[in-house]
């Protein structure tokens, strides 16, 4: 455990790079891999092998940001995990509509974006405002128009759950 532990928080090499960085998008990148496993697995339950691909191609993205903030990359490692978040969030709600609750992660995205963007407060600010509307308009969104795969009552359920556990992880 104690070796994982290291892993995760090893220092950076770049001298303009900061350990607590890179360690908060690692942290928050292993939290993402155990909820695509965890989707994949519900997924898999479903026979919903076009989902699981999908969740398999998160997870493997969000291994790729792990990895990044050991190349001195964490500014890239930023990147890829605010813009994937994004495109999934957006995805999912067009997928399987409001009801699977994804939107919430928006919440998750602007604590990222707050603590680990080298960006100033007005970008940050602006970021959040664009946060807000795209909340908006994936609810105008829902409300207009069906899911392209609705989950079935029990799945949503179930995926709430994962959400609220992995939200507050």
């Amino acid at each position: 455990m104690n070796k994982i532990l290291d892993l995760i928080f090893e220092d950076v090499k770049n001298e303009n790079e900061t350990k607590k960085t890179a360690v908060t998008l690692r942290i928050s990148a292993l939290i993402f891999i155990g909820y695509f496993l965890c989707l994949m697995a519900v997924f898999c339950s479903m026979g919903d092998w076009m989902n699981v691909g999908g969740c398999l191609v998160c997870g493997v993205c969000y291994v790729l940001s792990f990895y990044t903030t050991y190349w001195n990359h964490t500014r890239e490692s930023a990147w890829i995990s605010q813009i994937l978040m994004i495109v999934w969030i957006i995805l999912f709600i067009v997928m399987f509509g409001w009801d699977c609750g994804v939107q919430h992660y928006l919440f998750a995205f602007l604590a990222l974006n707050f603590t680990v963007s080298t960006a100033g407060e007005r970008r940050k600010v602006l970021t959040a405002v664009g946060a807000c509307a795209l909340r908006l308009a994936l609810y105008a969104y829902a409300r207009n128009f069906k899911p392209y795969s609705p989950l079935d009552p029990g799945i949503s359920v179930l995926i709430q759950i994962l959400n609220t556990i992995f939200i507050f992880a």
